[in-house]
């Protein structure tokens, strides 16, 4: 199925697709072996990732652990495990172009695949006018910003 796919692509004849998939299962092995190592912003926690993008280690200070604000460290951890999977990313991604596309120079021709890459940029002709909120006639959400849940009886 896989060479039908690569045909329908255009990529290659019948041998040459067989030796770019036995290629190809090489890289993913070799993906599998490197690490990638990405951390967040303010270095509360660092994460690693294999060249599939598959997380390794993750390694948090012991000061954001023992901080007044231990809920901070969730969003570090997914901030340094995006990271690092941004690289494998950008790494797979050229070390498979190079095989996909090896008798054609412009790799830049390659296809994003879907929910990979970045999202596209709204240009000031795409962007919505309204907010989805302005749009609702009221709000239909309780504010309890204000509201106190320790206070009994006032």
């Amino acid at each position: 199925m896989t060479v039908d796919i690569l045909k329908a692509l255009g990529i290659g004849n019948g041998q040459d697709i067989v030796a770019r998939q036995r290629r190809l299962s090489e890289v993913d092995l070799e993906l599998a072996a490197e690490r990638f190592r990405g951390a967040s912003e303010d270095r509360t926690a660092t994460a690693t990732v294999n060249g599939r993008g598959e997380v390794v280690d993750i390694v948090i200070r012991d000061e954001a652990l023992r901080s007044p604000h231990p809920e901070l460290v969730g969003p570090a951890v997914v901030e340094a495990v995006n990271r690092a999977r941004t690289e494998a990313g950008l790494h797979a991604r050229s070390a498979v172009s190079a095989i996909l596309h090896a008798d054609s120079t412009a790799s830049a021709a390659v296809p994003d695949p879907v929910g990979v890459g970045s999202a596209p940029t709204l240009t000031a002709a795409s962007q919505p006018t309204t907010s989805p909120r302005s749009a609702r006639a009221e709000d239909d959400d309780d504010d309890f910003g204000d509201y106190d849940f320790l206070a009994l009886g006032e």
